[in-house]
Protein backbone atom coordinates (compact mmCIF):
# COMPACT_ATOMS: atom_id res chain seq x y z
CA UNK A 1 0.00 0.00 0.00
CA UNK A 2 1.44 3.81 -0.86
CA UNK A 3 1.26 5.38 2.66
CA UNK A 4 0.70 9.16 2.08
CA UNK A 5 1.44 12.10 4.26
CA UNK A 6 -0.28 15.10 4.19
CA UNK A 7 -0.18 15.36 0.71
CA UNK A 8 2.73 13.93 -0.04
CA UNK A 9 2.97 10.01 -0.69
CA UNK A 10 5.81 9.13 1.77
CA UNK A 11 6.37 5.53 1.30
CA UNK A 12 5.23 2.50 0.71
CA UNK A 13 3.85 -0.32 3.79
CA UNK A 14 4.06 -4.16 2.45
CA UNK A 15 3.82 -7.80 3.55
CA UNK A 16 5.42 -10.42 2.42
CA UNK A 17 4.43 -14.41 1.82
CA UNK A 18 4.93 -14.84 5.65
CA UNK A 19 3.24 -11.94 6.86
CA UNK A 20 6.34 -9.90 8.10
CA UNK A 21 5.82 -5.92 7.66
CA UNK A 22 8.15 -3.64 6.14
CA UNK A 23 8.03 0.34 5.33
CA UNK A 24 10.23 2.12 2.60
CA UNK A 25 10.22 5.60 2.17
CA UNK A 26 9.90 6.74 -1.41
CA UNK A 27 13.32 8.29 -2.75
CA UNK A 28 11.58 11.28 -4.13
CA UNK A 29 9.77 12.16 -0.70
CA UNK A 30 13.20 11.85 0.86
CA UNK A 31 14.79 14.43 -1.35
CA UNK A 32 12.16 16.54 -1.57
CA UNK A 33 12.83 20.25 0.25
CA UNK A 34 12.17 19.52 4.45
CA UNK A 35 11.04 15.37 4.55
CA UNK A 36 9.55 14.66 7.83
CA UNK A 37 9.55 11.06 9.09
CA UNK A 38 6.22 9.53 9.76
CA UNK A 39 6.82 8.32 12.93
CA UNK A 40 10.01 9.07 15.62
CA UNK A 41 10.40 5.41 15.10
CA UNK A 42 10.97 5.08 12.01
CA UNK A 43 13.60 8.04 10.90
CA UNK A 44 14.23 8.96 7.43
CA UNK A 45 16.19 6.06 5.77
CA UNK A 46 16.41 4.62 2.40
CA UNK A 47 16.70 0.89 3.35
CA UNK A 48 13.38 -0.23 4.27
CA UNK A 49 11.92 -0.04 8.17
CA UNK A 50 12.00 -3.69 9.64
CA UNK A 51 8.52 -5.55 10.88
CA UNK A 52 10.36 -4.99 14.96
CA UNK A 53 8.85 -1.00 14.45
CA UNK A 54 6.72 -1.35 11.29
CA UNK A 55 3.85 -3.71 13.12
CA UNK A 56 3.80 -1.69 16.07
CA UNK A 57 3.15 1.84 14.70
CA UNK A 58 0.56 0.43 11.90
CA UNK A 59 -0.87 -1.16 14.76
CA UNK A 60 -1.12 1.68 16.57
CA UNK A 61 -3.56 3.07 13.90
CA UNK A 62 -6.28 0.31 14.65
CA UNK A 63 -8.69 0.26 17.16
CA UNK A 64 -8.15 -1.51 20.42
CA UNK A 65 -8.74 -4.86 21.57
CA UNK A 66 -12.28 -5.43 21.97
CA UNK A 67 -13.06 -3.04 18.91
CA UNK A 68 -10.70 -4.45 16.48
CA UNK A 69 -11.40 -7.95 17.50
CA UNK A 70 -15.90 -6.79 16.15
CA UNK A 71 -14.40 -5.11 13.01
CA UNK A 72 -12.13 -7.73 12.36
CA UNK A 73 -15.30 -10.22 12.39
CA UNK A 74 -17.19 -8.10 10.89
CA UNK A 75 -14.79 -7.81 7.89
CA UNK A 76 -13.98 -11.85 8.03
CA UNK A 77 -10.66 -11.03 8.77
CA UNK A 78 -7.71 -12.35 11.32
CA UNK A 79 -8.07 -9.36 14.30
CA UNK A 80 -3.78 -9.95 13.98
CA UNK A 81 -3.88 -9.22 10.30
CA UNK A 82 -2.71 -5.35 10.67
CA UNK A 83 -1.64 -5.53 6.59
CA UNK A 84 -5.55 -7.09 5.65
CA UNK A 85 -7.47 -4.59 8.26
CA UNK A 86 -5.54 -1.18 7.01
CA UNK A 87 -6.15 -2.45 3.36
CA UNK A 88 -9.57 -2.07 3.95
CA UNK A 89 -10.53 0.97 6.58
CA UNK A 90 -7.14 2.96 6.70
CA UNK A 91 -8.25 5.87 3.83
CA UNK A 92 -8.23 8.10 6.37
CA UNK A 93 -6.30 7.49 10.02
CA UNK A 94 -6.20 10.27 12.43
CA UNK A 95 -3.81 12.77 12.26
CA UNK A 96 -1.78 12.87 8.54
CA UNK A 97 -1.46 9.82 7.44
CA UNK A 98 -3.70 7.37 4.62
CA UNK A 99 -3.03 4.23 3.22
CA UNK A 100 -4.29 3.27 -0.48
CA UNK A 101 -3.52 0.83 -2.45
CA UNK A 102 -0.39 1.11 -4.34
CA UNK A 103 -0.89 3.68 -7.85
CA UNK A 104 -4.23 5.25 -5.88
CA UNK A 105 -4.16 8.56 -4.76
CA UNK A 106 -6.10 9.93 -1.86
CA UNK A 107 -9.03 13.02 -2.79
CA UNK A 108 -8.44 15.96 -2.74
CA UNK A 109 -9.81 17.95 0.63
CA UNK A 110 -12.66 19.82 -1.13
CA UNK A 111 -13.33 16.82 -3.15
CA UNK A 112 -17.56 16.00 -2.63
CA UNK A 113 -17.15 12.67 -1.23
CA UNK A 114 -19.60 13.38 2.09
CA UNK A 115 -22.72 11.54 2.76
CA UNK A 116 -24.78 14.24 4.25
CA UNK A 117 -26.29 12.30 7.63
CA UNK A 118 -30.00 13.94 8.93
CA UNK A 119 -31.43 12.85 12.20
CA UNK A 120 -32.54 9.64 11.56
CA UNK A 121 -29.66 8.35 9.10
CA UNK A 122 -26.86 9.27 12.09
CA UNK A 123 -29.34 7.16 14.48
CA UNK A 124 -28.59 4.29 12.34
CA UNK A 125 -24.96 4.89 12.40
CA UNK A 126 -24.28 5.36 15.92
CA UNK A 127 -26.66 2.65 16.43
CA UNK A 128 -24.58 0.25 14.04
CA UNK A 129 -21.10 0.89 15.81
CA UNK A 130 -21.62 -1.85 18.16
CA UNK A 131 -21.57 -4.36 15.43
CA UNK A 132 -19.35 -3.05 12.70
CA UNK A 133 -17.29 -0.49 14.24
CA UNK A 134 -16.23 2.45 12.32
CA UNK A 135 -18.39 0.79 9.61
CA UNK A 136 -15.72 -0.44 8.35
CA UNK A 137 -16.66 -2.48 5.19
CA UNK A 138 -19.52 -0.46 4.37
CA UNK A 139 -18.99 1.15 0.63
CA UNK A 140 -17.02 3.99 0.44
CA UNK A 141 -15.90 4.19 4.02
CA UNK A 142 -12.31 3.70 4.72
CA UNK A 143 -11.64 5.33 8.47
CA UNK A 144 -9.41 4.27 11.00
CA UNK A 145 -9.54 5.26 15.04
CA UNK A 146 -7.09 3.80 17.42
CA UNK A 147 -8.72 3.35 20.85
CA UNK A 148 -11.20 1.24 22.56
CA UNK A 149 -14.46 2.97 22.27
CA UNK A 150 -16.61 2.68 19.37
CA UNK A 151 -16.68 6.01 17.16
CA UNK A 152 -16.97 7.46 14.12
CA UNK A 153 -15.00 10.15 12.24
CA UNK A 154 -17.38 12.91 10.21
CA UNK A 155 -17.61 16.24 8.32
CA UNK A 156 -19.14 18.87 10.24
CA UNK A 157 -19.87 21.84 7.65
CA UNK A 158 -21.53 24.87 9.67
CA UNK A 159 -24.87 22.82 11.09
CA UNK A 160 -24.57 19.62 8.38
CA UNK A 161 -22.64 16.24 9.71
CA UNK A 162 -21.71 14.37 6.86
CA UNK A 163 -19.83 10.94 6.45
CA UNK A 164 -16.82 11.21 4.85
CA UNK A 165 -16.49 8.62 1.47
CA UNK A 166 -13.80 7.62 -0.14
CA UNK A 167 -10.94 8.58 2.42
CA UNK A 168 -12.21 12.20 2.12
CA UNK A 169 -10.34 14.19 5.57
CA UNK A 170 -12.86 14.38 8.49
CA UNK A 171 -13.06 17.47 10.79
CA UNK A 172 -14.66 15.68 14.27
CA UNK A 173 -14.93 12.25 15.98
CA UNK A 174 -18.51 10.96 17.44
CA UNK A 175 -18.47 9.03 20.22
CA UNK A 176 -21.50 7.48 21.89
CA UNK A 177 -21.92 6.20 25.48
CA UNK A 178 -20.14 3.25 26.18
CA UNK A 179 -22.54 0.75 27.55
CA UNK A 180 -22.40 0.26 31.68
CA UNK A 181 -20.54 3.68 32.04
CA UNK A 182 -22.29 6.25 33.08
CA UNK A 183 -21.29 9.98 31.96
CA UNK A 184 -19.22 8.58 29.00
CA UNK A 185 -20.86 11.77 26.79
CA UNK A 186 -20.75 14.17 28.93
CA UNK A 187 -16.90 13.56 29.77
Amino acid sequence: MDVWFDEAKAGTLSQDDGGTLSFSYNRDYLVRKEPRAISFSMPLQEEPQTDRVVRPFFSGLLPDEGARQRLAGALGISSGNTFGLLEVIGGECSGALSLYPAGQTPPAPNDDGVESLGKERLEEIIGRLRDRPLLGGEEGVRLSLAGAQDKIAVCVEGETIGLAKGGRPTTHILKPFIQALEGTVEN
